[in-house]
């Protein structure tokens, strides 16, 4: 009778309903203890990689953590003479996506990094077969496989330490991850100099090309920049100034396992000024085209204005650089020439000049050799001739 009662009371106080809210209640309450010590957990396997990853001293916070956003705060860090901080790291993710390691945007603001570029005793010769390699098996994957959808980078700088002269370049970088697409804009200000340009990694069938454009902003601005910066006046010379103009570089290249193919690089150049001691001139349209079929073979073409004051007009001028095993190959022209004031009262319609030959182991002018100069139309004060 007893062990029938004692069997009723449990039966009673201890159903099978009770028994899963018991269950359900102690689920929650490990989830909520393990959700709260996500942030320290993850705090610390970020500090773990960052060590593993050669900084002796990596710290970070975590902030935030549910299911759709992760925040970090304060990520610091320090290996021989490099250091890297970020001020906020926000990553976003759907529940669904992160249990399959999927993240929708990344992003990362007030980073800044200063790298120690010195020389490094144990390096050779750059290797770069390895290097291509690599880059294209990285671009590859990058494209057929992306990370994530969106990655920002804001309000973030770059330096190299100098001896009282620190040369910070701050820099802004938005990158979408599309399909068969990857689409790079970033934004650099460098001193009183800016640039800007994007960078498109795409797929066509087993092709890969990469296609990018930069517009590096007031030339003149750049030029001092990176004269003072980079030391450049003890290489260039003292008597040349550029103190306006605006630069376009745009390339187009497929890059294969072994190196790059098909390069193509295109300058346009507008409105430039510059002096030359105490002469000032001005070019108005520079355009260059350079297409290197290999390390011994490649071709440059040039077009440009040029005026010098009142004194010298020059319009659709040509140069051509063709160079191969053999040597350097040269030709131009110039569509319109004037000169007046200083020089003689000439105008000259279709010059060419001759083509020139540089051998590549001797490179001299080849002298004691008939050139023939040519043209459509010449007038001297005037006066015509054909």
């Amino acid at each position: 009778m007893l062990t029938e009662r004692i069997t009723k009371f449990f039966k009673k106080k201890f159903s099978i309903l009770r028994a899963l809210l018991v269950l359900c209640l102690l689920a929650v309450l490990l989830l909520a203890i393990i959700w709260n010590s996500l942030p320290s957990i993850l705090e610390t396997t970020i500090k773990e990689m960052g060590q593993d990853a050669g900084f002796a001293e990596f710290e970070v916070e975590v902030s935030e953590v549910d299911p759709w956003k992760t925040k970090m705060l304060n990520w610091s860090g320090q290996s021989g003479g490099n250091s890297i901080s970020i001020d906020q790291v926000e990553v976003l993710y759907d529940p669904a996506g992160i249990a399959m390691g999927e993240v929708n945007a990344l992003s990362v603001s007030g980073l800044s990094a200063s790298l120690n570029l010195g020389k490094n005793e144990k390096s050779g010769d750059f290797d770069w077969d390895e290097f291509f390699s690599v880059s294209y098996s990285l671009i590859d994957k990058l494209i057929l496989e992306p990370p994530l959808s969106y990655l920002r980078i804001r309000d973030s700088s770059f330096s190299m330490p100098k001896p009282n002269q620190p040369s910070p370049i701050i820099f802004r970088m938005a990158t979408d991850f599309l399909e068969d697409l990857i689409h790079l804009t970033w934004e650099a200000d460098f001193k009183d100099a800016s640039a800007y340009g994007k960078i498109n990694l795409t797929r066509d069938g087993n092709a890969t090309f990469i296609s990018s454009r930069v517009n590096l902003g007031d030339a003149g601005s750049m030029f001092d920049a990176l004269t003072s910066e980079l030391n450049l006046k003890e290489i260039l010379p003292e008597e040349l100034e550029i103190t306006a103009g605006s630069l376009i570089i745009d390339g187009l290249t497929r890059i294969v396992p072994t190196g790059l193919e098909d390069l193509f690089l295109e300058l346009n150049g507008s409105n430039f000024q510059f002096g030359w001691g105490d002469s000032n001139f001005s070019v108005p349209k520079l355009m260059v085209f350079f297409m290197p079929e290999n390390d011994d073979q490649w071709e440059l073409n040039s077009y440009a204005n040029l005026r010098y004051g009142n004194h010298l007009l020059a319009d659709e001028i040509n140069l051509s650089i063709m160079h191969d095993q053999k040597g350097f190959e040269v030709q131009g022209g110039v569509n319109y020439l004037k000169t007046q004031d200083l020089y003689p009262p000439i105008e000259i319609t279709g010059l060419r000049l001759p083509n020139i030959h540089f051998d590549s182991n001797e490179f001299q002018f080849p002298g004691n050799h008939e050139r023939k100069v040519s043209f459509d139309e010449l007038s001297y004060d005037g006066q015509l001739f054909r």
